[in-house]
């Protein structure tokens, strides 16, 4: 049919291992007809802003290889699924989301997810954990009282990034580090529905990916790496940097920090 027309909508047109879906070799489509930046959705009042802060600590992937594009699994539990690490890292979220409600942690493996659940309910935190295995109706459960408020916190492992909706999740703990910048947006974008009351959404990054990718509003978006010449390059420079005065994440080229004016 030569007056075929295709058109895809995402908010993510690019992928790890291939860069843009409008871009080099074997593209899918052909160009952007249409695009609304998401500063605009957020002053607009489609979407809540995201307030990203530098924990005390974030995870050194330094030294660790890649496979698939993103960082071995095996690799990242060994260095970073520890208890000394996920006690710390737990007490830092139970303070520093002492006014939040609805928590969404994002961890590395359904052993690491578990580990940090029970740290969290050791703190007094009501919290489960959702993933691939977890039984249709028990997961059905677990995101009903989430959604509620019976629940504060919900572990998972790559299963609430995409198509899940709890608009008034207003708190995410990354502990999972990633070089996909799809995946980084995916999971930054549960807290950035609207619902009443909620203003924002705080993240808190020991994942590093929001430095490593830059804040959700403007990310760095390059074509994929060369693998050939390095296996484990990520894609294009650190695009983030901390606030000295608040602690906030914010674009490199920022001459002025949107939290606190700094």
């Amino acid at each position: 049919n030569p007056n075929l027309k295709v058109i895809g909508l995402t908010a993510t047109p690019f992928r790890l291992d291939s860069g843009r879906l409008d871009a080099g070799p074997g593209a899918i489509f052909d160009g952007i007809a249409y695009d609304i930046p998401i500063p605009m959705l957020v002053e607009r009042g489609y979407l809540a802003p995201l307030i990203s802060k530098s924990p005390s600590f974030v995870f050194d992937t330094s030294g660790l290889h890649t496979r698939n594009g993103d960082w071995i699994e095996s690799e990242m539990l060994a260095r970073f699924n520890t208890a000394d690490v996920t006690k710390a890292a737990v007490q830092e979220i139970v303070q520093l989301g002492e006014d939040r409600k609805s928590w969404l942690l994002f961890c590395i493996s359904v052993d690491h997810a578990i580990d940090v659940r029970d740290e969290l309910r050791a703190q007094g935190i009501a919290a489960e954990t959702v993933t691939g295995s977890t039984d249709r109706q028990e997961r059905a459960r677990i995101l009903a009282e989430f959604k509620s408020g019976r629940i504060r916190a919900i572990t998972n492992v790559n299963v609430l990034t995409t198509g899940f909706d709890a608009p008034a999740t207003d708190l995410l703990a990354f502990l999972r580090p990633t070089q996909s910048l799809g995946l980084y947006m995916q999971m930054a974008g549960r807290a950035m529905r609207t619902a009443p009351g909620k203003e924002n959404g705080l993240v808190l990054d020991y994942a590093g990916n929001v430095l490593r990718h830059g804040p959700v509003d403007s990310v760095n978006v390059t074509d994929a790496p060369d693998k050939a010449k390095d296996p484990n390059a990520e894609k294009g420079d650190v695009p983030g940097k901390v606030c000295p005065n608040c602690g906030s994440i914010v674009f490199i080229a920022e001459m002025q920090c949107g939290d606190c004016g700094y």
